[in-house]
């Protein structure tokens, strides 16, 4: 797979992963119980792991690269 998340896109990504998968998975008084919490959870997920493995296939679709290498 082609890496399409540029360094400065990964670090947004990995921040906000970490502080959704934080609101989401946690117990915590910003949101409080229910799906709406998971589905925050799963969405924090999703943007850490594509930080991580540097690859997002909603930029596929929109054929966008910010790594500045395309």
């Amino acid at each position: 797979m082609k890496k399409n998340v540029g360094t400065l896109d990964r670090i947004i990504r990995f921040t906000l992963g970490l502080l959704f998968m934080y609101v989401g998975f946690f117990d915590n008084p910003i949101v409080t119980g229910g799906t709406f919490k998971f589905l925050i959870g799963v969405f924090g997920t999703i943007v850490f792991l594509s930080a991580l493995f540097r690859v997002c296939p909603m930029y596929w679709i929109v054929d966008l690269d910010t790594t500045g290498k395309g």
